[in-house]
């Protein structure tokens, strides 16, 4: 015997299958500003052109966080990096803080480009939802009427074999009054023979069976026309 194995269904996303890539996005963010930070602390002032590299580096953390968790990761992640910046611009450049202005405009910019970037991937995956949304409508829309049209194709099909099965019991019912006619015209010829011979004749007995098949016949018929006859439906 053959066991029935029944169809596995998958089911929805857990909350451990979930968390695990977004706890991993969340320590590569953490890992990116802290390095990114360290490289700025431990860095001599008088390497400016390190100090600038290791800045441009800060969009890094930014703008994945505004590709991976829209408008609040983009602008988190800048207020975070701003955070661990503003220390290096406040005492490292102590004696001169204002002296580097590009600096401050730097931290505005992460704002900027968190929030802006955050924005436009949360915009975009709104669109993705909408645009997956009306495709599932659109696929159901489909199926519901293709289910229509194959019922709508059984359907006629029905009504062509009850077409075609009323078109027979007329012809049918057409044939047997045809027959019906000549059958009581050989009844009434085969009653003349019998009477006319007699019962002692030695053709009497099948001119009996004659007139009795007729009849056999005949009720046969009426049976028949019965059937083919439309039957009235009761409301």
């Amino acid at each position: 015997h053959c066991r029935r194995t029944e169809p596995t269904v998958e089911g929805p996303p857990t909350l451990s299958g979930i968390a695990r890539p977004l706890s991993r996005r969340i320590l590569f963010l953490v890992a990116c500003v802290t390095l990114v930070t360290i490289g700025h602390y431990m860095t001599e002032l008088r390497l400016q052109h390190l100090h600038d590299v290791f800045r441009r580096l800060y969009y890094l953390p930014i703008i994945f966080a505004a590709f991976w968790f829209g408008l609040r990761g983009g602008l988190g992640t800048a207020a975070v990096v701003s955070v661990a910046f503003l220390p290096h611009v406040l005492f490292q450049w102590r004696e001169t803080p204002m002296s580097n202005p590009e600096q401050y405009l730097e931290m505005a910019l992460y704002l900027v480009v968190g929030g802006v970037t955050g924005g436009l991937s949360q915009m975009g995956a709104q669109r993705r939802d909408d645009l997956r949304r009306a495709n599932q409508k659109i696929e159901e829309a489909y199926r519901t009427l293709q289910d229509q049209s194959m019922a709508l194709v059984k359907a006629d099909e029905q009504l062509r074999l009850a077409d075609r099965l009323a078109a027979m019991g007329e012809l049918s019912a057409s044939m047997a009054h045809e027959i019906r006619n000549p059958l009581g015209s050989i009844k009434g010829a085969a009653e003349i023979f019998r009477d006319a011979l007699g019962a002692e004749h030695k053709l009497h007995e099948f001119s009996q069976i004659l007139v009795k098949e007729t009849d056999r016949l005949n009720v046969i018929l009426s049976s028949f026309l019965d059937l083919a006859r439309p039957q009235a439906v009761d409301p």
